[in-house]
């Protein structure tokens, strides 16, 4: 069988599977509401109440059959009280009376004795005890049939990406890094609502279904998210309307722009990897060894550190404009590469291209043009000893367009009304509004807030918090640390804190050899790598600034800087090729086998978190 043919079985097992899986995945249809005597009204699930006190019932129907759900979760907001279907209640003796009111991950619960073939109504009850209340109902992730479905779909997909891989000659250890972190990314969207471990994620889903309702930017002052730039918003807003179009509900639609993000960054790493690799073309043959040091090796880890570090998978599934944010950056961050070590000039257009279309996704995204600049300059002045006046004028003449017309478009509202005094943050709207929570979110802005990284709290407490100070959210080193492995959530299963605290103890670890590596670079060296050190430099700055500017522990989050992790990963890579070219042995391969120890803890956080489903 030849590679179109073999692509294409592949692609129909991928199909058979999505097709299974829409006969066999619970639909809960005509879903509505009553609230004491109040008539039923026509809502969506998951349903959510801004605030109130007292019982609401939802009426649904749901199709039992041979191939129907065996089984449902069922997230509760705030207490769930009895689940009737057909007129019979569901008896809810063996469910806990904890998981009744867990309104973050709910609890499963048999259903099949209940159902018979065709339509069943079913009638909850959730008992709402004020502020936000609901209920969501969704496919239980281990049922068996969703497990066949998931394998079989997985499976094909690993298949084809391998296929693939091979076809653009990538080595075995890479492809077997890429399909590992296929797996760990779409196991834990299996397990991963909407609502887990995100970041504001109902206030740009307010943006996202402004645009689809009124087919208008909004007024930034209107909402909370409001006043970030469009287009994640306008691309979502897009694929929001297409599948509401082919008939999707409200679960398919948020599960939709959840995989989006997986895309997108896988997109972001695979483009990431790419960079690295043109750096890594430029590795002697003496910076390679045998073994887990040889050159196959050596960028297999490098990819390793990228797609399977832990942050970026948390991160994938959140509904956000941060992934596809991380994606232009990547794309610039590659151009401006191609352009310092190949010199195509088409390559500045590019570059200015994509970091434009970043700082209409985020700000934060204008970093990118702080890389780019000075690459451009630096590559004529150092590297071509270019004089030509027109040279710079056109390099650096598309580069200034492009940044001038993204920070209009994405600010120009903004910089008025900050400058009008109806703004108090020009990035960021809401960072110093004067609520319960901002008040208590605020942390000290002094200089050992910035200098000090307290040790003893990075490897007692395996994950910080944005409320605590025991986690180490004071100091500015402690939780840009350590939301860059496992973001600032915090994570039930004692298995996941043993094995957080094993990857803080390597993390530490690599940070010190990293850091030794740079100490082995040479001058020149420093100029030859500028793009790369200079994201670094750049990145950390920023976060830095907006820190000292909003001194607020959520303003500290390693998702404003997750690119960053590209040019480290190289550097830590490329560091181990220096000590080789110094004659060196065991010390480079002391530290690769440290770096893939890290790699395999990650696995195995997400391998519990997934199976464990906290």
């Amino acid at each position: 069988m030849g590679f179109p043919l073999r692509c294409a079985s592949y692609l129909v097992v991928v199909a058979l599977a999505l097709l299974a899986h829409a006969f066999t995945a619970p639909r809960f249809t005509g879903v509505e509401l009553r609230q004491g005597l109040a008539p039923w009204k026509q809502v969506e699930l998951p349903y959510r109440a801004p605030t109130g006190h007292g019982t609401m019932e939802f009426r649904a129907h749901l199709w039992g059959g041979p191939l129907g759900p065996r089984s449902i979760t069922i997230v509760p907001d705030d207490h769930f009280v009895s689940l009737w279907i057909d007129g019979v209640a569901v008896p809810m003796e063996a469910v806990p009376s904890a998981k009744l009111a867990d309104w973050r991950f709910g609890f499963t619960l048999p259903i099949a004795p209940y159902l018979h073939p065709g339509d069943n109504e079913i009638v909850a009850q959730v008992r709402n005890e004020g502020g936000l209340g609901g209920l969501e109902l969704r496919e239980d992730p281990y049922a068996w049939t969703a497990v066949v479905e998931l394998i079989a779909g997985i499976g094909a997909l690993l298949a084809l990406a391998a296929e693939l891989l091979r076809r653009f000659r990538v080595p075995w250890p890479s492809i077997a890094v890429v399909l590992a972190a296929l797996v760990v990314h779409l196991a834990y969207l299996a397990v991963t609502p909407d609502d887990l471990r995100h970041h504001d994620a109902q206030t740009h889903l307010e943006y996202i279904e402004y645009l689809v309702d009124h087919r208008a930017l909004p007024d930034p002052e209107q909402g909370y998210m409001f006043y970030q730039p469009p287009i994640y918003y306008m691309l979502s807003a897009l694929q929001w309307t297409g599948l509401r179009a082919m008939g999707g509900g409200r679960p398919l639609l948020l599960w939709s722009l959840q995989v989006q993000s997986v895309v997108v960054e896988l997109g972001f790493a695979l483009l990431s990897i790419a960079t690295a690799r043109l750096w890594m073309y430029r590795v002697s043959a003496a910076g390679f060894g045998r073994g887990i040091g040889s050159e196959r090796w050596s960028e297999a880890l490098l990819a390793a550190l990228v797609l399977l570090w832990p942050s970026t998978v948390i991160h994938a599934v959140r509904v956000a404009n941060d992934d596809l944010a991380y994606l232009f950056f990547a794309a610039s961050l590659y151009f401006t590469c191609r352009w310092w070590v190949l010199g195509i000039r088409r390559d500045v257009a590019w570059a200015s291209l994509f970091a434009g279309l970043g700082v209409l996704t985020k700000v934060n995204d204008i970093v990118a043009f702080a890389v780019l600049l000075p690459a451009i300059v630096g590559r004529l002045v150092l590297l071509e000893h270019d004089r030509r006046i027109l040279e710079y004028v056109r390099r650096v003449g598309i580069a200034t367009a492009c940044l001038a017309s993204s920070v209009a478009g994405a600010l120009g509202v903004g910089f008025r009304d900050w400058l009008a005094g109806r703004r108090e943050h020009l990035l960021a709207s809401h960072a110093n509004h004067n609520t319960n929570n901002a008040k208590l979110l605020v942390i000290g802005n002094h200089l050992e807030n910035y200098l000090w990284l307290d040790v003893p709290t990075f490897l007692k407490q395996p994950f910080t918090s944005p409320w605590e100070d025991a986690k180490g959210r004071q100091w500015f080193w402690n939780y840009l640390l350590k939301t860059s492995l496992f973001g600032e959530f915090d994570y039930r299963n004692p298995w996941l804190g043993r094995i957080g605290l094993v990857i803080s103890a390597l993390f530490l670890v690599l940070l010190v050899q990293l850091v030794a590596g740079a100490l082995l670079v040479r001058r020149r060296q420093w100029l030859d790598e500028m793009p790369l050190v200079a994201s670094v430099v750049l990145w950390v700055a920023s976060i830095a600034a907006f820190r000292f500017s909003a001194p607020s522990a959520s303003s500290n989050d390693f998702r404003y800087v997750l690119p960053v992790i590209v040019p480290c990963a190289y550097a830590y890579v490329r560091a181990q090729t220096r000590c080789r070219e110094r004659g060196w042995r065991i010390v480079p391969d002391a530290s690769a086998a440290v770096g893939w120890l890290f790699v395999l803890s990650s696995v195995a956080f997400f391998g519990v978190l997934v199976f464990s489903g906290d």
